[in-house]
């Protein structure tokens, strides 16, 4: 994703300070936090059905206003078990649950996949500077997304541009003539001085942790546009190809490979349906399997972030429920008017989904596990952070409902990490349910 401010004129807004509203809001959330944890050490749940609890920290030397700022770095033990605390090394603004690096600049997810018990999430960096700069792709990997290890930069800029955002598959298939089970990284190529956005590709042969570019970079030059970037790249079982989403300014583009280096255009969609000047990025078409009760073909979601026209102001991420083919998406005669907001609050942007599996279901996924950048366009450069700048969103299972509504839920490992098991609140099944908007 380009810089957040505006040096790149239509393309993102100006930056400014957070709005009063949104300051007041974070204090009335954090007093209501603090509240709860007091009323749960002693005794006195807020939810009784609820058996959540906090990491074990010692109560004798951990205040209140710690239990929130504790960070979600990597346990000082081995073990799986409650991690251990600095508290004097604690910094104030760093989340408790939502990933963070470990110092300096931090934007879009990037390439994330799970593979082995392991999740992988990597993530636009900027390694010198709290603000945006020359985009790296960071690196972390986590068993249950709450404690994080750090790992050295993946993907680095090159002469050919900077690293933008992008996507992981496992090339089960060996379809890259790599080796099966290759990780394959797809990323756009941005050049600082010419504003040329391409798309190229690097191989894995170590599990993610360290890439070869290929030698024939980019894989697919820019068709004369000013925008073109993020590539999501998934396996489609109908046609036997590798599809890729992409953003085409206001639009996406559709492409097809057989090998992930020779791709052709399959289509276009959205023309008509963008709003001036809030370009689409980082698009994400997923392949839902319809609900139980639904003899319906499984449906699609396709996500895409805007720059700005958000539900509450800024940047923020709509999504439209239709059909692919193999080669053209489409929306029913029935699809709600758009826009459709994926969330109505205003740090949710840039978000995408985990690969789960190299052999995606032919009839598509029960779910879909999401992370996005918890910061909005209007002041992602303003956050009082050091130092570090930014943090990821918790992650979310986007499924769809028993009436075909899109909607979310928080995971099961990432609920037994965080509160010692999944927790029993309002929502039933052990998940906490988190409703989004209706798309029937």
């Amino acid at each position: 994703m380009p810089e957040t401010s505006t040096t790149h004129g239509s393309d993102s807004n100006s930056v400014s300070s957070p709005h009063p509203q949104l300051l007041v809001a974070s204090l009335v959330t954090t007093a209501f936090v603090i509240l709860t944890l007091l009323l749960a050490r002693s005794g006195r749940d807020t939810h009784p059905a609820s058996t959540a609890r906090l990491p074990n920290v010692p109560s004798s030397t951990a205040p209140t206003l710690a239990l929130i700022s504790i960070s979600n770095r990597t346990p000082t033990s081995s073990s799986r078990g409650a991690p251990t605390y600095d508290l004097l090394k604690l910094e104030p603004h760093r989340p408790l649950f939502h990933f963070t690096p470990p110092k300096m600049w931090m934007n879009d997810p990037n390439g994330m996949f799970k593979l082995d018990a392991v999740y992988h999430l990597y993530y636009q960096h900027h390694p010198n500077s709290t603000n945006w700069g020359p985009m790296h792709w960071g690196h972390a990997t986590s068993r249950d997304l709450v404690h994080w290890t750090h790992h050295p930069i993946a993907l680095a800029p090159d002469s050919l541009g900077y690293i933008f955002s992008g996507s992981t598959v496992v090339d089960a298939y060996n379809t890259a003539g790599r080796g099966a089970g290759t990780i394959v990284a797809f990323f756009t190529h941005h050049d600082h001085k010419t504003r040329n956005e391409s798309q190229s590709v690097a191989y894995s042969a170590d599990g993610g942790f360290t890439f070869e570019k290929f030698e024939g970079n980019p894989v697919i030059s820019n068709p004369g546009l000013r925008a073109f970037r993020d590539p999501k790249v998934s396996w489609d079982s109908g046609t036997a190809q590798w599809v890729m989403v992409v953003g085409g300014g206001y639009h996406v583009r559709f492409y097809g490979s057989k090998n992930t280096r020779d791709w052709r255009l399959l289509s276009t969609f959205g023309e008509s349906l963008s709003t001036p000047g809030a370009v689409w990025e980082c698009p994400d078409m997923i392949a839902f399997a319809a609900p139980a009760n639904h003899s319906a073909a499984p449906r699609h979601a396709l996500l895409v972030s805007v720059s700005k026209g958000g539900p509450n102001g800024g940047s923020g991420t709509r999504y439209f429920l239709g059909t692919w083919n193999g080669t053209t998406f489409s929306l029913p005669p029935t699809h709600p008017a758009p826009p459709l907001w994926l969330d109505h609050g205003r740090d949710n942007y840039a978000g995408a989904t985990f690969t789960t599996t190299p052999h995606p279901p032919a009839g598509g996924s029960a779910s879909a596990l999401f992370i996005a950048w918890m910061a909005n366009r209007i002041y992602a450069k303003s956050l009082p952070t050091a130092p570090w700048r930014s943090s990821m969103t918790a992650p979310r299972e986007l499924f769809l409902d028993t009436r075909g509504r899109l909607a979310a839920r928080l995971p099961e490992d990432f609920l037994a990490a965080a509160f010692g098991a999944p927790a029993a609140l309002p929502g039933g099944e052990g998940s906490v349910v988190v409703g989004l908007l209706e798309c029937e």
